[in-house]
């Protein structure tokens, strides 16, 4: 069983590949490794809400 994390970066993926079958080809590596980089940043950004001035140069 995926965890939330795990299914939410597969949704992001899937519907990204959906809408335009092109970027697909920009994903060559490791999808599971792509997944933890989204949600580690997705973490980031939603952490540094409140801190913008540091949160620009992480995303």
């Amino acid at each position: 069983m995926l965890s939330a994390s795990e299914t939410a970066a597969d949704l992001f993926y899937n519907r990204l590949f959906e809408i335009d079958a092109s970027t697909e080809a920009l994903f060559k590596g490791d999808m599971k490794e792509q997944d933890r980089k989204l949600m580690q940043m997705i973490t980031a950004a939603v952490n540094g809400l409140n801190e913008l001035d540091g949160l620009i140069p992480v995303v």
